[in-house]
């Protein structure tokens, strides 16, 4: 599914990614059975942790309150990574719709999925580095 991404995330001398166990896998599925097949798989296939040094896909969903103090947390969205300078993205875990959260803890719906929310963050990540 991620061949090409993972090419060039693997390729980039600046990303340190480390692929789930069946185990973490499964743990993730025990608290969110829903959670999509895309992400699961980026998980399995390309891994968690820093992408060129700039965005960061975290080993499973965090609660909106792990990342941001506040006391009107969305109890409906988990965050799934960040671009290293308070911007997230999440989950409405009611319609399992990519969220972006800006700095401060404004959730902003994205209606796509995570297949193509990875790729587009990708793309801008590393037209950067070729600019």
């Amino acid at each position: 599914m991620y061949d090409e991404l993972k090419a060039l995330i693997l390729s980039d001398g600046e990303s340190d990614v480390q692929c789930l166990s069946d185990e973490q896998v499964s743990a993730i599925l025990a608290a969110y059975p829903d959670v999509p097949e895309d992400y699961l798989a980026y998980l399995v296939e390309i891994g968690w942790g820093a992408i060129a040094m700039s965005f960061v896909i975290y080993n499973g969903p965090k609660s909106f309150s792990d990342v941001y103090l506040r006391s009107d947390a969305p109890d409906t969205v988990v965050l799934i990574g960040d671009n290293m300078a308070g911007k997230c993205m999440g989950y409405d875990t009611s319609t399992w719709d990519i969220v972006e959260v800006l700095p401060g803890g404004v959730v902003q719906p994205l209606n796509t999925k995570f297949e193509y929310a990875i790729g587009e963050v990708c793309k801008e990540l590393f037209e950067e580095v070729d600019d």
